[in-house]
């Protein structure tokens, strides 16, 4: 019995970057998970898919990080 979650594993993706190690992306929820390089992880709420696309091909991930992300949308930090 599967009560209306489908999907809901988030595959994170490995970036170079000096201020972030991994993204990860729940496109039916859409929740943004950052893992810094700190450690610290925070999910951002309601971010388009195409945002999240954007991100990963941003050749600076911490810029668009601050433009895009960052006072855009709601998040909470998970670890």
């Amino acid at each position: 019995f599967l009560c209306g979650k489908i999907n809901m594993v988030m595959e994170h993706e490995k970036v170079e970057s000096s201020m972030i190690a991994f993204i990860g992306y729940q496109k039916n929820e859409q929740i943004l998970e950052v893992t810094f390089q700190n450690q610290t992880v925070y999910e951002y709420y309601k971010v388009p898919e195409d945002v999240y696309e954007l991100f990963l091909k941003a050749s600076s991930k911490g810029q668009f990080m601050n433009q895009q992300i960052i006072g855009i949308y709601e998040y909470a930090r998970k670890k």
